[in-house]
């Protein structure tokens, strides 16, 4: 049948004031349009859904969030010299590092140019910079190495004053 109006089949008045001066023809809500054949663009969350897994949307966002994890790979270890401190016949397992853990890996290491730790050196908008501090490029003035060396000397100066002082 197509397309139609629910108001238009049961004889309830379309949107709007009725006798008793109520609105949606004496119905709490508002008449729906109903649909007898799903348009052809249109697509159920079950097509969409399927391709990935067959269980339910909340499982999908839980196997989505879950790190990917490698199982261990076996090798078999090489007999080294006359000395055979390994039987050649043992397996060793040796297990890669999983994915959160580079990922983790990566976030400690600072940038060489300003410093931040979003990002690494290669992509950094410091790294054709001019110093103020050295004058050399490369880098900003709030990770200039030679500052840096200048302030520890600085520092192990005053001590050795501070230590060598009589009150």
């Amino acid at each position: 049948m197509g397309l139609f109006c629910s108001c238009l089949e049961d004889k309830t008045q379309p949107i709007g004031r009725n006798d008793n001066g109520s609105r949606h023809g004496g119905q709490s809500t508002p008449p729906f349009v109903y649909i007898d054949q799903p348009r052809p663009q249109q697509r159920s969350a079950n097509q969409f859904l399927a391709p990935m897994t067959t269980s339910s949307a909340s499982t999908t966002i839980r196997v989505v969030q879950q790190p990917a994890k490698r199982r261990p790979q076996k090798k078999r270890a090489p007999a080294r010299g006359p000395n055979l401190l390994i039987d050649s016949g043992v397996t060793v397992r040796i297990a890669p590092r999983t994915i959160s853990q580079q990922v983790r890996i990566l976030e400690v290491q600072q940038c060489d140019a300003c410093g931040q730790s979003d990002h690494t050196m290669a992509v950094c908008r410091y790294r054709e910079r001019l110093c103020f501090y050295c004058r050399e490029e490369g880098h900003i003035i709030s990770v200039c190495p030679a500052k840096k060396r200048q302030q520890q000397r600085r520092q192990a100066q005053r001590k050795r004053q501070h230590a060598t002082k009589r009150y």
